[in-house]
């Protein structure tokens, strides 16, 4: 096996699959020929576009829960294009379920879980199944996952992630993702990063940067993709500092999310001064007992002092918070919202709580006779962008009607008008949808969101 063709499956949130880019700068480093097509940022002619796997050994597929079922139909196809070909998957989904992932969709030969480079690059090169780690596979009518590969290479020895290799050639990205470490020790029982990958690897500033240098001339800005950037502060420090030595004049973000009790007044003024105009924050509930059952190793105190240290050296700073964790009520829920207000946030967005395998609250929820299950947990996350959401769980104190009024009306009480309608619909549509939610969920202030929605769109108009 020789040749190698990527697939990234269309989706919702735009922004480039950088893993699928790791995987093909490691596999042509190991003489392998590559290509990606990338069905979420650069969409249409679906059809005409697959007709490249006829030309391929091996169709890898990325596969995460909310595109799970637009991945099945583009594995489907392909098999009808090309009958002979190894047809695997790997992405998220893949570690948090492979093996159920395996049984229910027998046109995938293969499945990948964790951080793949090494064990693709072992598959590839023919190398006995039963010695590749995390690797799934089928024999004698049975499904097998290996042992999960504890990963030998530091990041600093992976080659620059691979963006030459899309079939539609990108002559400019906008919001480059920069990989700066990944795994968490942390452990957030919603959380599904330890699922993947426990172990926190992180790369030196040098690499960072000569990383930025090298894509310069086809980048706008960059944001940070780790989920846990700024575990060791001072290497962060030492990143910032050599940007502003560089005189690189990018702007960048960290849209998911920073630790509030690392940060200190030092590290806030190097990220603004290096370019850094927007993070996140996982604040999750500003309910001090539901807040302390989450585990996330931090207290609220250190959340409202890092918002305002980011707030007082000018960085838009987002609040993430979930509604339906244990311990929480509508009651409770809508008493963080009138909370939240108060923190000087510059965005509240406020999400339904998500239950994955392997995460703690998903074992706490399945067994608890006061939670009802209503769908299929890979069902649960059809939340955004429609007037009816899909839930997964409702509790005896939360029910489902509570849990949908509370997305909507804490993002109406928070102007967080994006969460709710979808960005791809023309701009009518989008107008059509909000009014509707506005008129349904909030109606006595609806000239009042009117006003803020239009102001919002200029802003954004003038600032993009």
């Amino acid at each position: 096996m020789k040749k190698i063709l990527l697939i990234n499956p269309p989706g919702i949130s735009l922004g480039y699959n950088v893993g699928l880019c790791y995987l093909t700068a490691v596999l042509k480093k190991n003489g392998f020929e590559v290509k990606i097509i990338d069905f979420l940022n650069q969409p249409g002619h679906e059809n005409k576009s697959l007709l490249q796997a006829k030309d391929y050994d091996v169709i890898g597929i990325s596969i995460k829960t909310l595109v799970m079922d637009e991945a099945i139909k583009i594995a489907q196809k392909v098999r009808k294009i090309n009958d002979k070909a190894k047809i695997i998957c790997g992405g998220v989904h893949i570690s948090l379920d492979g093996i159920n992932f395996m049984k229910e969709n027998e046109v995938f030969d293969f499945g990948f879980v964790n951080d793949s480079e090494e064990s693709l690059v072992d598959f590839m090169k023919g190398k006995p199944l039963k010695n590749i780690g995390g690797i799934i596979y089928r024999k004698n009518g049975k499904i097998f996952l290996n042992p999960r590969r504890i990963p030998k290479l530091e990041l600093d020895t992976l080659p620059y992630p691979d963006f030459n290799s899309f079939d539609i050639p990108l002559k400019i990205i906008r919001n480059y993702p920069l990989v700066t470490s990944r795994g968490c020790p942390y452990s957030c029982i919603y959380c599904t990063v330890q699922a993947v990958s426990k172990k926190w690897r992180a790369r030196p500033a040098e690499s960072l940067v000569a990383e930025l240098k090298k894509v310069r001339h086809m980048i706008k800005e960059f944001h940070i993709v780790d989920d846990n950037f700024t575990l060791s502060i001072n290497r962060v420090k030492e990143f910032c500092r050599m940007l502003i030595k560089e005189k690189l004049n990018l702007r960048w973000s960290c849209p998911n999310g920073i630790r509030a009790d690392i940060l200190d007044e030092e590290l806030v003024k190097l990220m603004k001064n290096s370019g850094c105009y927007l993070v996140n924050l996982g604040i999750e509930s500003l309910d001090e007992e539901v807040f302390d059952r989450i585990k996330k190793g931090e207290k609220l105190s250190d959340i409202k002092r890092a918002i305002k240290l980011i707030k007082k050296e000018g960085i838009v700073v987002i609040g993430n918070f979930i509604i339906g964790l244990p311990g929480s009520t509508y009651k409770i829920d809508m008493a963080s919202v009138k909370k939240a207000k108060k923190l000087g946030l510059d965005v509240s967005l406020w999400y339904p709580l998500s239950i994955y395998p392997t995460t703690e609250v998903y074992n706490e929820y399945i067994h608890d006779r006061n939670i009802r299950l209503l769908t299929d947990w890979k069902k649960g996350f059809k939340y955004n962008f429609t007037r009816n959401p899909t839930l997964t769980f409702e509790k005896g104190n939360y029910r489902k009607e509570e849990i949908i009024k509370m997305f909507f009306t804490a993002n109406l009480k928070s102007k967080s008008y994006g969460i709710l309608i979808d960005p791809k619909k023309p701009l009518l549509s989008r107008a059509i949808d909000l009014l509707f939610i506005i008129l349904r969920y909030d109606p006595i202030n609806v000239f009042n969101h009117i006003f803020h929605a239009f102001r919002i769109l200029l802003k954004f108009r003038k600032v993009y």
